[in-house]
């Protein structure tokens, strides 16, 4: 009770387009989250659209929903899917868990055959993003075809509490009485709308996505 905390607005522009190009999601580590979300939204709606998603990983077990992205992948009819790992486990199969031991590199994008008409969504660590952009480059992919998910910390967006005070997150007064009169405050605030108690519960809400 009493401990403060910073959000922000929602913001984001990486989110799936409707377009009938051909897709092509390049993601490795996190960026499997954003492109899991958009594969949700494929499959919700029965697409039809060519997808083809490329994606890096260790081994086995640093690939997050690979068999979740595997079951998806049979409701879209003209989507498939490539992973590369770098350095697969002896438990790892090739045709089953990955396509391709080795690194993601621009040779392998041109061996898979991607499509210089896709709308690429590319989300992952820096030093991959630039690699893959350098690739797709290289590959005769039109920069403004390629979307990105920069995961960084940037200022805050919320309007309205620009140049708010800020507290420590513990604070609660300096004397028994301003702490009462702390809490009273917070439960004020937090207690739901016509509620006999000062009792506040909160509920989230679970998203895909990434």
């Amino acid at each position: 009770m009493g401990d403060a905390l910073d959000v922000s607005s929602p913001r984001g522009s990486f989110v799936l387009q409707t377009s009938e190009r051909p897709l092509l999601l390049l993601s490795a580590g996190i960026g499997v989250t954003p492109a899991l979300a958009m594969l949700y939204a494929l499959a919700s709606a029965r697409s039809t659209r060519r997808v083809l998603w490329v994606h890096a990983a260790r081994d086995r077990e640093h690939h997050p929903f690979g068999a979740e992205v595997r079951h998806l992948m049979r409701a879209l009819p003209r989507a498939r899917i490539y992973v590369c790992y770098s350095k697969p486990g002896a438990r790892d199969k090739i045709g089953e868990d990955f396509d391709a031991a080795g690194h993601l590199s621009g040779s392998v994008l041109d061996g898979i055959g991607i499509s210089r008409e896709a709308d690429v969504y590319l989300c992952g660590p820096t030093h991959f993003m630039r690699e893959m952009k350098e690739a797709l480059a290289t590959s005769g992919v039109s920069p403004e075809q390629i979307r990105v998910e920069l995961f960084s910390g940037r200022e805050p967006m919320t309007p309205g509490v620009v140049g708010s005070v800020r507290r420590d997150p513990h604070y609660r007064g300096h004397t028994p009485s301003e702490r009462r009169k702390e809490d009273r405050r917070s439960t004020r605030k937090l207690a739901p709308a016509g509620s006999g108690s000062g009792t506040a519960r909160c509920s989230g809400s679970r998203h895909h996505a990434r």
